[in-house]
């Protein structure tokens, strides 16, 4: 799942980078006259309707995405990308949240004795400290430890600021997950703990826990809102080729560049300056 997850995300922006790419050209074409009474023509500048007529569903879509994606490109993108990220998170916290729904039906209580904990250093931009990411435990007459899962999940903040070595270690009331430690565990088969998860943990996912639903949440508004930009970056950049064939339109039949306004104004200015 996440691997499609990642897949969905990677197509979409080469989908979207090939929509900026066309419009990129388009912007370079001439644009058309203005209809009478009408104003220009809505299809990107340098399409006339008879090709557009003669071209097929799909290069019209394209024309479509490419013309009303431009200028906005990274604003679509990084919509995209967050809901990919959105997903993915709300992929793990289902799994998370599954495992200990799972456990709540068919797992009992159980106390382990020893317990390490494996902690690595965090660096980079607001890091210099430790944190926990795994811990394992041993029940009495157990021949192996278990890998608790969800580590890290409703227990405290687990920066730890101390000057303690990484790697796998007993655990202590610095890293937590301490002994005698309390556990939601499933047996397999065999009757030997197969699924284990501390108390803090599981009981932050099985007592309704609703994150799954709040990132899925987040990723389809990031989806609407880049879908919605697609409309609306088009209605102003209609009004935008519009100003702009006003514009042409202008200089062609006055020789100036300014608007209507200030070209009259600048002429007041000269002819005054001219008289004194």
């Amino acid at each position: 799942m996440r691997i499609c997850s990642l897949l969905w995300v990677a197509v979409a922006i080469w989908r979207l980078r090939v929509g900026w790419t066309l419009a990129q050209r388009l912007s370079r074409a001439k644009g058309q006259s203005p209809s009478p009474g009408r104003g220009p023509a809505t299809l990107p500048m340098g399409v006339e309707p008879a090709e557009a007529h003669r071209q097929s569903r799909p290069a019209r879509a394209g024309q479509w995405l490419a013309h009303s994606a431009h200028g906005i490109h990274r604003w679509i993108v990084g919509a995209l990308v967050l809901s990919g990220v959105m997903c993915w998170c709300a992929l793990g916290a289902l799994q998370q949240r599954n495992e200990a729904m799972d456990l709540k039906a068919h797992g009992s209580w159980l106390v382990g004795d020893q317990v390490e904990v494996h902690v690595y250093y965090v660096s980079g931009r607001g890091g210099d400290y430790h944190s926990v990411d795994g811990a394992r435990v041993t029940f009495a007459g157990a021949p192996r430890s278990v890998e608790l899962e969800s580590v890290g999940s409703g227990g405290p903040d687990v920066a730890i600021h101390d000057d303690i070595e990484d790697g796998w270690q007993p655990a202590t009331a610095v890293t937590g997950y301490q002994p005698p430690l309390e556990v939601r565990a499933r047996r397999d088969g065999s009757g030997a703990v197969s699924t284990a998860m501390a108390k803090l943990d599981y009981e932050y996912w099985a007592d309704g826990n609703i994150e799954p639903e709040e990132e899925m949440s987040v990723a389809v508004l990031c989806v609407a809102a880049a879908v919605l930009m697609l409309p609306l970056n088009r209605r102003f950049r209609a009004r935008a080729d519009r100003a702009e064939l006003e514009r042409r339109a202008r200089v062609a039949a006055t020789g100036r560049r300014g608007t209507a306004r200030t070209s009259a104004w600048g002429s007041a200015a000269h002819r005054a300056q001219s008289s004194a």
